[in-house]
């Protein structure tokens, strides 16, 4: 089992550090130490840990402001890392560890391609549709297909770049 979490001040100037905390379960009766990793003055907003299923290495992907880190685990090493050009909300991986989706605070979702556990610094692809920030993407277990939602109070389902669906949140103010 494993459990990671970021978070932080925010700035040098609260104090608190920003950092990655990640508890991986040892045998019974085994004590593991956390480890913990510094994100200087960035507070990471999104993470998502992957065993990828061809190889069985261990990956830890973070979202800091405008970029995506990538660590090895158990040790923590930085092993990768791009630079997305808009500020990131939310990141989600594929089922085969091949494809990196990213959603942004301008409501666009980059979609970026893996290859030898590199992210390739260019999306493949970019979604585009909605009007606020996107909250959550996700990937279907098979194929090309997404989901995302955003603040703009809508869901979408998307093949590749192309937007195939649409949902509307509604409700009253009470």
């Amino acid at each position: 089992s494993i459990v990671a979490h970021c978070g932080g001040g925010g700035s040098a100037a609260t104090g608190v550090m920003n950092l990655i905390t990640v508890r991986i379960a040892g045998e019974e009766g085994e004590e593991r130490e956390d480890l913990q990793i510094s994100t200087g003055d960035q507070v990471g907003v999104s993470l998502t840990v992957v065993r990828n299923p061809l190889n069985g290495s261990l990956k830890l992907y973070v979202a800091l402001g405008s970029k995506v880190n990538v660590y090895s685990l158990p040790d923590g090493d930085l092993v990768d890392d791009v630079s997305i050009g808009d500020n990131v909300n939310v990141i989600n991986l594929n089922s085969m560890c091949d494809q990196l989706a990213v959603g942004c605070e301008s409501g666009t979702i980059k979609v970026f391609s893996i290859y030898e556990e590199k992210i390739n610094g260019l999306p493949d692809y970019v979604c585009e549709g909605h009007a606020k920030a996107v909250c959550a993407v996700a990937f279907s277990p098979r194929g090309n297909t997404m989901v995302s939602s955003a603040k703009d109070g809508t869901a979408r389902v998307w093949n590749k770049d192309e937007c195939t669906d649409v949902l509307t949140c509604s409700g009253k103010d009470p």
